[in-house]
């Protein structure tokens, strides 16, 4: 399995595998013991083939398949197969990201099977009001109750749809609203901590845009694709992506440049370039303060995001307490909405203040989260809460921070309790 080549022992090639599960929402436990099986030709169940595959890829430099290391042939896709919708524990691979940054999107085939009516001006309705609603679920925290209802509707209709006989411009305005579907896909994977799967969606959207010249749809979503990397902690790929959807973005409004710009400014601060991450972050504040937000489906940037990048530039660049002061502003401004965007502010103002020794402050922060949070079935808030109970533990023992525990503890009884089981 080209262990040799890689220079991996069994526990390191176990520890990335199990880092890349996690990357994908999944729980491995894999030791040197299960490494040693694989060598001797036992195919573990699906992903973790793709995912000692993508391991020694990123070891090794270049892009390798399960099959390329040794596991069987898995069956490709077929052209009639696309586009569907990708799989719940899909693997995040970084050639992937090199495909859109050197060799750019290819505009994939759309076909499908099933014979469908000419289509019209609803079926383009359709899709936008389905996005919309979607997009008002994800705000609202109910990313993981959607994903169902939306991957069905996406497999059923908007697959469908493409390949149905349609005028040039109805044709154009249907790949147009299917991409802004597919993003608002990623976003919701994104929620459910299922990187692998959002990364697929993220590429379906953008190949989407291109294909129709959407060329606002394709920035947001590069833009969206370097956030990704940025969390997953790929710096390079980060600042790459970011680079190109503010060099893509000519043409597009004072809003939307601020949204990418600000994105830039946290990749380029996160990689140490401290100068021009300051250029980037003046450039958003200009172009942000030029003109009023319009609510969109995709994208919609506001002061209370530009703040909240603000912060996270801060923070990067060492301005602990200027980042603090942001934090505290962008969850002021958060439109009521931005339910669960509001919650992971909050979330992280309340780690920031305990790392400073805020304690009461940081309490208080983590009292708002947790009423915030309370109903919602974000993995992304759910994942906040953890931390917040490792960071309060040693602390137990008083009052307000018992308080807050025992106050988590019932928020997340009743999240599990409204959170539908995986079908």
């Amino acid at each position: 399995m080209l262990l040799a080549q890689t220079k991996y022992s069994g526990p390191e090639l176990a520890r990335d595998v199990n880092a890349l599960g996690a990357e994908a929402g999944l729980d491995l436990n894999y030791q040197r013991a299960s490494v040693s099986q694989w060598a001797n030709g036992t195919v573990p169940r699906e992903p973790v083939p793709a995912l000692v595959a993508e391991a020694l890829s990123r070891r090794l430099g270049r892009s390798l398949t399960p099959a390329d290391v040794g596991f069987p042939h898995q069956r490709m896709l077929e052209a009639g197969d696309y586009p569907r919708p990708p799989a719940q524990g899909s693997v995040y691979r970084l050639a992937d990201l090199d495909e859109v940054l050197e060799e750019g999107l290819h505009q994939a085939p759309w076909f499908s099977r099933k014979r469908t009516a000419r289509i019209g001006s609803e079926h383009v309705k359709c899709i936008a009001l389905m996005t919309e609603q979607f997009s008002r679920a994800d705000h609202r925290g109910e990313s993981c109750s959607s994903l169902n209802t939306l991957t069905s509707f996406y497999r059923s209709a908007v697959c469908v749809w493409l390949s149905g006989p349609a005028s040039a411009a109805l044709r154009a305005a249907l790949i147009a609203e299917a991409a802004r579907f597919a993003y608002i896909a990623g976003y919701l994977q994104v929620d459910q901590r299922q990187n692998g799967a959002a990364q697929r969606w993220y590429r379906q959207a953008a190949q989407l845009a291109q294909a129709c010249g959407e060329s606002r749809t394709l920035v947001v979503t590069l833009r969206a694709m370097s956030v990704q990397a940025l969390d997953l902690g790929h710096l390079d790929y980060a600042v790459r992506l970011a680079e190109r959807a503010v060099g893509q973005s000519q043409g597009c409004d004072p809003a939307t440049s601020a949204f990418l710009l600000g994105q830039l400014a946290q990749a380029l601060a996160a990689a140490g370039c401290r100068q021009e991450a300051l250029a980037a972050l003046r450039d958003a504040e200009s172009q942000v303060r030029s003109t009023p937000a319009v609510p969109t489906s995709i994208g919609f940037y506001h002061p209370a995001g530009f703040v909240h990048q603000r912060a996270r530039t801060r923070l990067q660049m060492g301005d602990t307490k200027g980042a603090i002061a942001d934090l505290q502003l962008s969850s002021k401004l958060r439109p009521e909405a931005e339910r669960r965007t509001r919650g992971l502010v909050l979330a992280e103002l309340g780690e920031l203040l305990m790392e400073q020794g805020a304690f009461d402050a940081a309490c208080e922060s983590w009292g708002e989260f947790i009423q915030v949070r309370a109903g919602t079935q974000s993995q992304r808030l759910a994942h906040a809460g953890e931390s917040m109970v490792r960071a309060l533990l040693p602390y137990r023992n008083r009052r307000w921070a018992a308080r807050i525990l025992e106050l988590h503890r019932e928020a997340k009884l009743r999240c599990e309790a409204s959170t539908p089981m995986p079908r």
